[in-house]
């Protein structure tokens, strides 16, 4: 923007100047065509690198915006980073406690394992005892009369009153 200014200035300074002037004054007429035609192009020359620092100001001013873009994404970006590490943190460490709650599961489950185990095979060798009880009680002459499965034998009290039948 300063030099902008300057050259303006500059501008104004050399349109000011009476056009007879020159750096030697002995010319005439070629020094006033050469001095016409010099002032033709620096006037283009002028417009030129004025054009050439509005377009390199608008670069600058894109490349400034362009930076801060690029900076605002990497600070979103960084954000995001931080939030999951925080994330997997907290993953981490749920995970370990998962892990470590398994591990006294198991070793609850082992021993429970072997509770429930004890207790099937208790049942199963009472069951046992009682099958091989029933067959020897067998063998050795305890029958049921008449080979079928009869009703209890009456009790004192039933025989008395004459409740119960006989087959």
């Amino acid at each position: 923007h300063q030099r902008r200014q300057h050259q303006q200035h500059q501008r104004r300074q050399h349109q000011h100047q009476p056009s007879g002037e020159t750096a030697s004054d002995g010319g005439g007429a070629l020094s006033d065509a050469l001095s016409d035609a010099t002032k033709k192009t620096l006037a283009h020359q002028e417009q030129l690198h004025e054009a050439i620092t509005d377009e390199l100001v608008g670069l600058a001013a894109a490349l400034k915006a362009s930076t801060l873009g690029v900076q605002q994404g990497v600070d979103r970006r960084g954000e995001l980073v931080d939030t999951t590490e925080g994330h997997l943190d907290t993953s981490t460490q749920n995970a370990r406690d998962v892990a470590q709650r398994s591990k006294r599961q198991l070793k609850r489950g082992g021993s429970t394992f072997c509770l429930t185990l004890g207790i099937l095979l208790a049942v199963g060798l009472v069951f046992t005892l009682m099958v091989v009880y029933i067959k020897f009680s067998y063998l050795l002459g305890y029958r049921a009369h008449g080979g079928r499965a009869s009703a209890p034998p009456p009790s004192r009290a039933t025989r008395q009153w004459g409740g119960a039948e006989e087959l």
